[in-house]
């Protein structure tokens, strides 16, 4: 997948997998987003409240597949494949 602005955040996470060229995408483009103006808020490294708000999900959907990983039962797995289909 071609990325959509070229920048620190595609460079760095160049290789990343996330499980999905959307996510990839996101990262990257976020990390980008914050790296050009580390000192501003969320909502004004996102163009607005709905990017913010994006970020925030965005985040909240990495984390659940993060704690899938950790989890020796698999059922944050399961959670995590579910947050990440809605």
């Amino acid at each position: 997948m071609k990325a959509r602005s070229a920048g620190w955040g595609h460079e760095a996470l160049e290789g990343q997998d996330l499980g999905d060229a959307r996510r990839n995408e996101r990262a990257k483009t976020l990390v980008t987003r914050f790296a050009a103006n580390p000192t501003a808020s969320i909502p004004v490294a996102c163009n607005g409240w709905a990017g913010a708000m994006g970020a925030i999900d965005f985040s909240r959907m990495i984390r659940s597949i993060g704690e899938a990983f950790r989890s020796p039962t698999g059922s944050a797995r399961k959670s995590a494949r579910a947050a990440s289909t809605h």
